[in-house]
C-alpha cells in the first residue's frame, strides 16, 4: 500500500518556503518514506522533516527549525485490488 502526499510549507516568520511530495510505501508493520521537494526560498526549511510509521500508518511532521511553520498537505493513497 503506498500514500503520496503533497506539501507547502512556510516558516511563521515568512522567510523560508518550500513545496514537494512525499511518497511513503508500508505493509503494516513499517514504512519507509522519500521526500522530493524544491530548493528553499529564503534561509532554508532543512530542519523540517517528515518520519512514518506504519502499524497504523501514521506520517509525522518533525520541526527541529528555530521558527514555528505553517504546512498544507493532500493526500492520494493507494493500494493493489
Amino acid at each position: 500500500i503506498g500514500l503520496m502526499a503533497e506539501y507547502a510549507l512556510e516558516t511563521n516568520s515568512n522567510i523560508s518556503r518550500r513545496f514537494g511530495t512525499i511518497e511513503v510505501v508500508f505493509d503494516n508493520a513499517s514504512a519507509a518514506l522519500t521526500d522530493n521537494s524544491t530548493k528553499d526560498v529564503g534561509p532554508g526549511t532543512q530542519d523540517i522533516e517528515f518520519s512514518a510509521t506504519g502499524n497504523p500508518l501514521e506520517l509525522y511532521v518533525v520541526n527541529n527549525f528555530t521558527y514555528s511553520a505553517d504546512i498544507a498537505m493532500s493526500f492520494k493513497l493507494i493500494a493493489v485490488p
